[in-house]
C-alpha cells in the first residue's frame, strides 16, 4: 500500500535526484554513451514537456556531455516558426555526476570521461583474449 503522508513529505529535489538515479541506474548505466551517440546520428531527443520542466531528455542529454568530450546537447524550442536554444535545468547535470560518482569506484579518476575510458579499455582488453 502507498504511504502518501510520506509521498507529501518528499520535496521535488528528493523526488528528482531520486529518479534520476533509477533511471541511471536501471537504464543509462547499461549503456555505452559512445554507442547511443553514434547511433542517435543528429536526432532530437524529443518531449512534450516545457523546456524547464524535468524530463528524462534532459538526464539523457546531460549523460552524454559528461562522458563524451566535446558533445554539448543544446536544448531548443520552436518559437513563432523559429528554432532558439533555451537554457536547460542546470541541477541535473550536478545531480547525476554526483549519482554515478557515487555509484561507480574512482579510482584516481576527477573525471568520468578518464574513468569511462578506462573501463572501456579493459573490456576490450577481455574480449579480444
Amino acid at each position: 500500500m502507498i504511504n502518501f503522508e510520506l509521498l507529501a513529505k518528499i520535496s521535488e529535489e528528493e523526488n528528482t535526484k531520486y529518479y534520476i538515479r533509477e533511471y541511471y541506474i536501471q537504464v543509462l548505466s547499461k549503456l555505452d554513451p559512445e554507442e547511443v551517440y553514434n547511433e542517435l546520428n543528429n536526432s532530437v531527443l524529443l518531449c512534450y514537456e516545457e523546456n524547464t520542466d524535468f524530463c528524462h531528455r534532459h538526464i539523457v542529454a546531460a549523460w552524454l556531455e559528461l562522458f563524451l568530450v566535446g558533445v554539448r546537447v543544446p536544448e531548443i524550442k520552436a518559437n513563432n516558426l523559429k528554432i532558439e536554444e533555451v537554457d536547460k535545468p542546470t541541477n541535473i547535470k550536478k545531480y547525476l555526476e554526483e549519482i554515478i560518482k557515487s555509484t561507480k569506484d574512482m579510482k584516481e579518476y576527477n573525471d568520468l570521461r578518464s574513468l569511462y575510458l578506462m573501463e572501456k579499455n579493459n573490456k576490450e582488453k577481455v574480449l579480444v583474449k
